[in-house]
């Protein structure tokens, strides 16, 4: 397994290069969906947001151009996973809200 360039992977997190109170480097560990996100990830997100920003299933090409993307990123996931369809993939607001949801559907 090739060594790993540690700087080189600190560095495209943002949120590494603000020091601890003593000046230290430190790790932000308080929103595994917000706080560790990589430089690259927040591109992409600041890009959909100025351009593309819409709700699913509307009448309107903002819309369209969501439903894209999210079909899109949901095939890379299938892929990445071993999934079979990108329809075994789904995505929730962060990990509690997506556990419970899917607990309370198979609840029913």
């Amino acid at each position: 397994m090739p060594a790993w360039d540690i700087d080189a992977v600190r560095s495209r997190f943002p949120s590494l290069r603000r020091p601890g109170p003593d000046g230290a480097p430190v790790a932000w560990l308080d929103g595994p969906a917000g706080t560790q996100v990589v430089d690259g990830c927040m591109r992409a997100i600041n890009d959909y947001l100025i351009n593309s920003n819409s709700n699913h299933l509307g009448a309107f090409a903002a819309s369209a151009e969501t439903d894209e993307l999210v079909h899109d990123v949901r095939s890379a996931m299938a892929d990445f996973l071993g999934a079979a369809d990108a329809d075994e993939v789904s995505f929730g607001a962060n990990m509690r809200m997506t556990a419970r949801s899917t607990w309370l559907s198979w609840s029913v």
